[in-house]
């Protein structure tokens, strides 16, 4: 492996390895995870321990495996769901705590752009990366730079996807709001 895809490896390992061990520490990671609007109440609590335990699982592979291909898919996986829900209420116009670290600092564009460069630098080490052995199947698991785009284009999908979401969620509650205010004839 180069040693800029060595340093992104463990870049990204080392900040998805704190990152995990800071919101499960942090009491207020739920309540900061509620906060993006975009879980059902049911799901915040389940949700934010398993972000938690899957950044560090993701971290520590990526620090500790030979060939950390799979890593750097699952820490790219994980950047995006976070890059997306920043987006999606950066557009709503919304500068809520971010909950990264444990940290109470509000989401910002900013943040969104460090995301989007861990997102690119970690699909370039992936598709770069030298494996440690074949798979099991006999063939070179790399990732080709087309496929490394791919992922790419299905993060911003996924961005796209959160936002369209959100905005139909947006569009129902102010539908429930008008509908409440109007008088019972005039009523759907």
């Amino acid at each position: 492996m180069r040693a800029w895809g060595l340093a992104v490896v463990l870049g990204s390992g080392t900040m998805l390895l704190a990152s995990g061990v800071a919101k499960l520490r942090t009491a207020t990671f739920p309540a900061d995870l509620a906060n993006y609007r975009l879980l059902p109440p049911a799901w915040v609590v389940p949700v934010a321990t398993t972000v938690g335990w899957l950044e560090i699982a993701v971290g520590t592979a990526l620090l500790l495996t030979p060939w950390p291909v799979p890593a750097l898919l699952g820490a790219l996986v994980l950047l995006a769901a976070f890059t997306a829900a920043i987006t999606a209420n950066l557009l709503r116009g919304r500068r809520i705590p971010c909950g990264c670290r444990g940290t109470t600092r509000p989401i910002s564009w900013p943040l969104a752009a460090t995301n989007s460069a861990w997102i690119v630098a970690a699909a370039w080490a992936a598709a770069t990366s030298a494996p440690a052995t074949t798979s099991l199947l006999g063939h070179d698991p790399r990732l080709s730079a087309s496929q490394a785009w791919a992922v790419l284009w299905c993060a911003a999908l996924a961005a796209v996807g959160v936002r369209l979401v959100t905005t139909a969620g947006q569009l129902h509650r102010a539908l429930t709001q008008v509908a409440a205010g109007l008088p019972e004839a005039s009523r759907p």
